[in-house]
Formats: C-alpha cells, structure tokens, sequence
C-alpha cells in the first residue's frame, strides 16, 4: 500500500460510516460509544485539517457554503439528543425523526461518494498500467450493500407510513384531512429517496440488487396506483416479496464486501503501523 491508497481507504471509510449510521433506526443494541465516535468522526472531516476542507472545498472554493450547510444540517439531524439518546446505554430513537435522518446521510454519502469516484479517476490516469484495482473493487461491493442495506431500511419506511395513511383514511371515513395530507406528504419523501437509491448508480448491474429494485418498485406501484386498483392483502403481497428479495440480497451482498474488504483492512493496517515505526 503506497500513501495514495491509504488516502483512497481513508475516504471509503467515511463511506463505510454512513452506510452503518443507518443501522441505528433499525438496531436497538447499539452502543453509546459507538455512536460517540462516529460523531467525532464526522467532527473531524469538517475541520481545519479534515478531508472535506483540505480536498472539497479547496477545489470547489464556490461551494463552501453549501457544503458546511449541508454538514450543519447532517450533524443536526444524524447527531443530535433529539434523534438519538441513550439511557443506561440503551438506545432510543425517535422515529418521527427518522426522516431527516435517511435524508442528511443520503446527501452526506452522495458527497463522500463523489470524492472517492474522483480518486478512482485519478488512479486509472495516473498509474494506468499499474493501476491497483482493489480499493475500485471495494467501493463497487460497498455500493451494492450501501444501496441494499437502505432499501431495507426505506422498504419498513414505506410500508409503516403507508399502512398509517390507510388507517387514517379509514378513521376518517375516506375523507381526506390535514393529517393524511401529512401523511402523504412524508410518504412522497419516503419514495423520492427510495428512488434515488435504486436509481443513483445506472452502472449497477448486480443481479440480485436488480430483482430486490424490481420487487419494491412494483410494490411502490402497488401503493400508488400504478397496477391499478389493489386490495390491502394485495399491497402487502407485493411488500412481503419485495422484503424477501432485498435480505435475500443483503446476505450475499455482506458475504462478498467481506471478502474485499478484510484483505484491504489488514493492509490498512500495516501501513499505518509502519508509519509509526
């Protein structure tokens, strides 16, 4: 592993970050100093010396604002007692916040994504014949598990929102009111980053990723009225087989990351421990 590497591994861990945050809406065990470090991490990238001020907005000096904004508003919304809290380290989140959320971490990973894409660019220029393809071959796995682990996450989100709107239409006779407005209005969001998840990297051609798209994008239209008029039993039918595709996919999703990333991890780590000598 030569310095350039290391950089590119330093970058795809922030990545890896954000891909595990979204484990905190769906897992109750996690700890407080987990939790604790993350937001240290993600303190750190934002500094004098961090990655996004040294390499971002040293290159995009027009966009400084937009960028901090858009890290004060994930550090509000991901790292915040309102959120998250823990009491005799047992987690609670609040899930009418869950939202905001899945939005700062969708907008923070599609900013880190594009600073690792630049630096894959980089590398096939610079080195061509000696390209290293490892650290390439570790972010197209990462996306892949990334992208399925939040559909998973979205795929509950959709379909509890839902459900919500339908007893709320039924309490209300059919009628629409303030409250199913709302309702169908955080649903709509739900389904903007739903999409922008399945549909962020056309290059993806996992097979597997593609049959659990294909199943939540047909129960998306089951909801919505896409496949016509559909009883509930119907609409849950879609979202039972749509489940069932996406953590059939994240099995072996996890499985093959595992496989490049460990090799990456221990080579990470004995080139910092050579540093130190």
């Amino acid at each position: 592993m030569d310095n350039f590497k290391h950089t590119e591994m330093i970058t795809y861990f922030y990545l890896k970050n954000l891909r595990e945050l979204l484990e905190y809406a769906t897992n109750k065990n996690k700890t407080k100093e987990d939790y604790d470090t993350k937001k240290k991490i993600f303190e750190q990238v934002i500094s004098e010396n961090g990655l996004i001020t040294t390499i971002v907005i040293k290159n995009n000096p027009d966009q400084t604002d937009k960028i901090k904004e858009l890290f004060e508003d994930f550090m509000f919304n991901v790292f915040n007692d309102r959120v998250i809290s823990f009491e005799d380290n047992k987690m609670h989140f609040d899930v009418a916040l869950k939202l905001n959320f899945f939005k700062s971490i969708h907008d923070v990973h599609e900013l880190f994504n594009s600073v690792s894409l630049s630096q894959i660019n980089f590398a096939h220029n610079k080195q061509q014949e000696n390209y290293d393809k490892s650290i390439e071959e570790l972010l197209n796995k990462e996306d892949v598990l990334y992208r399925t682990f939040f559909l998973s996450v979205l795929d509950f989100a959709v379909r509890e929102t839902f459900l919500d709107f339908v007893n709320e239409m039924n309490s209300s006779k059919g009628q629409a009111n303030p409250q199913t407005n709302f309702i169908t209005n955080i649903l709509g969001q739900y389904l903007q980053i739903s999409f922008s998840i399945m549909d962020g990297n056309p290059r993806l051609d996992d097979a597997l990723f593609l049959e659990a798209k294909h199943r939540f994008k047909t129960a998306i239209d089951a909801i919505t009225g896409k496949l016509g008029k559909k009883t509930l039993k119907d609409q849950e039918d879609y979202f039972i087989l749509a489940t069932e595709a996406i953590d059939k996919c994240l099995v072996v999703a996890e499985a093959e990351w595992v496989k490049v990333f460990n090799p990456l991890l221990k080579e990470t780590i004995e080139f910092e421990q050579n540093l130190k000598k």
